[in-house]
């Protein structure tokens, strides 16, 4: 199927749907409040980065102010779910419960393993990492994605768990591709005080995930999901969204012109 046919109908269906057609959003919802934890180069602490821009631009184009609290993944779920934010990021279908999902996810991550070169030359994807000390992000659940048993070791930030790897109290580290990348390259400068050589490390894809921004499941919850819907696709017809991933350097794009 054209991927240009499939906008064209997520923007007829979020029509259909019942967004107030003067302009898509309703004229009291003036802000929306996205509960996410940082992602470098994504989601920065001062309001910055290519996922923020994104949001920004669909909310904004309908005059809705977006403010974002920055707090750990496990308490942005449990925030959206109690009504305490209205949306988070970072979302996957199937793995949270009381939300309300969009139609369109934002973006596609893997579950990739980060480990030392040459420490497991025999790379059998994620059955190489059984009953290995494997890392994960708190609150991101990477390892219910694994058939495989593994000793589970979770961190509060990306940077402990590569330093873990460094000293050898990590075989593997789970996270994105794309976030252990933007990892090592935030934070050279601290990673070279303790002699760490990205040379040294491979990652490897394990599993394609898409990403959601999930919703409050109330009233303002829906009505800001079909706005995200419509928002996102018309980004996607006009070339805008493929433009944002570009200027940040954040490729490959993820929603090629043609899929089957």
């Amino acid at each position: 199927m054209n991927v240009r046919f499939k906008w064209f109908l997520a923007v007829l269906l979020a029509l259909c749907l019942g967004v107030p057609s003067s302009g898509w959003a309703s004229s009291d919802i003036k802000k929306i409040v996205l509960a996410t934890d940082t992602i470098d180069g994504l989601v920065e602490k001062d309001g910055s980065g290519l996922y923020v821009d994104m949001l920004t631009k669909i909310f904004a184009a309908q005059s809705i102010e977006l403010n974002i609290m920055i707090v750990p993944q496990s308490r942005a779920y449990w925030w959206t779910a109690n009504g305490n934010a209205d949306a988070m990021l970072s979302a996957r279908q199937n793995e949270v419960e009381g939300l309300y999902f969009p139609v369109w996810h934002y973006d596609i991550t893997f579950v990739s393993a980060m480990f030392k070169k040459g420490r497991f030359k025999n790379w059998q994807g994620e059955y190489s990492l059984q009953n290995r000390s494997v890392g994960t992000l708190r609150g991101s659940n990477y390892n219910n994605y694994l058939y495989v048993p593994i000793d589970l070791q979770q961190v509060t930030q990306r940077i402990e768990g590569v330093k873990m790897l460094k000293l050898d109290r990590l075989d593997f580290f789970l996270d994105s591709r794309k976030a252990l990348q933007q990892t090592l390259i935030a934070n050279a400068a601290e990673l070279s005080t303790i002699n760490f050589d990205p040379q040294q490390y491979q990652i490897e894809n394990i599993v394609p995930i898409k990403q959601y921004i999930a919703f409050t499941d109330n009233a303002k919850g829906r009505e800001l999901a079909q706005i995200f819907d419509a928002g996102f696709a018309k980004l996607l017809a006009s070339g805008e969204l493929e433009a944002l991933f570009i200027a940040y350097n954040y490729l490959p794009f993820p929603f090629p012109q043609n899929i089957d």
